[in-house]
């Protein structure tokens, strides 16, 4: 029996050309998958006559899609989804990401699959292979691949502390090793990443694009750890247990 996977995209505002490359990607999977988009609060009327299901919030949350990814994987998982991946709305997958993160979940018994990613730039060309994100110790949302015995990870999007939201996905993934999922990659790049870090084309020799460009800066884990242990022993415990990793 084939497996059911969802690709849930939280959108608001990225350009309906975007969206609809991201969604064509999706179509284009070599294993078939259900795109779950997701308005946050700034809805496309376009969207509702795509091969897609389209949820749409009344109002915009303001953390960097992550509550609107949440919202979209809990339908997904309360339809009975079998595999459950995430695509932002400014990125797009390779035809072959689907099915390559369900042979390696098959192989070895998985619960969390990652792929790798291939950068490129606002304008869509491609610049190189992701050399940060390895798909075991750091991981990119868009990698991720979470199957059921893991799905309770899914609010954890939404609950993260709010001033470090816009990196939940490093949260995510010290949740689930928390919980000692059982992770693995396919060690393949099949995610396409469009950077739009200011910081990035600061640092190289790539002309800087006149928009669609995001001025933040990803703090290194070292800083996200020093933060961390700064805040009082309460307000940690607190965080935990509302993420429910305490």
């Amino acid at each position: 029996m084939t497996r059911r996977v969802a690709i849930v995209t939280p959108y608001h505002g990225e350009p309906l050309a975007w969206l609809a490359k991201a969604h064509a990607s999706v179509r284009m999977q070599t294993h078939p998958a259900t795109h779950i988009l997701v308005g946050d609060g700034k809805p496309e009327a376009a969207i509702d006559a795509w091969d897609a299901q389209h949820i749409v919030l009344p109002a915009g949350h303001r953390d960097w899609g992550h509550t609107p990814r949440a919202i979209g994987a809990l339908s997904a998982a309360g339809q009975g989804f079998d595999a459950i991946g995430f695509l932002d709305a400014d990125n797009w997958l390779y035809p072959d990401h689907v099915s390559s993160l369900l042979a390696v979940q098959e192989k070895n018994d998985l619960e969390v699959a990652s792929s790798l990613r291939v950068m490129h730039h606002v304008d869509g060309r491609l610049l190189h292979r992701c050399q940060l994100v390895d798909g075991i110790d750091t991981f990119d949302t868009n990698c991720l691949m979470i199957f059921p015995p893991a799905y309770s990870a899914l609010s954890v999007f939404a609950l993260v502390p709010p001033r470090v939201r816009y990196i939940a996905d490093r949260w995510v993934s010290i949740w689930l090793k928390r919980r000692q999922h059982r992770f693995g990659s396919s060690r393949m790049g099949t995610v396409a990443y469009r950077v739009r870090y200011k910081y990035f084309y600061d640092t190289s020799t790539l002309p800087m694009p006149t928009e669609n460009i995001v001025d933040l800066k990803i703090p290194h884990p070292r800083e996200l750890r020093q933060w961390w242990l700064a805040l009082p022993p309460d307000e940690r415990d607190f965080h935990m247990r509302v993420m429910g990793a305490s």
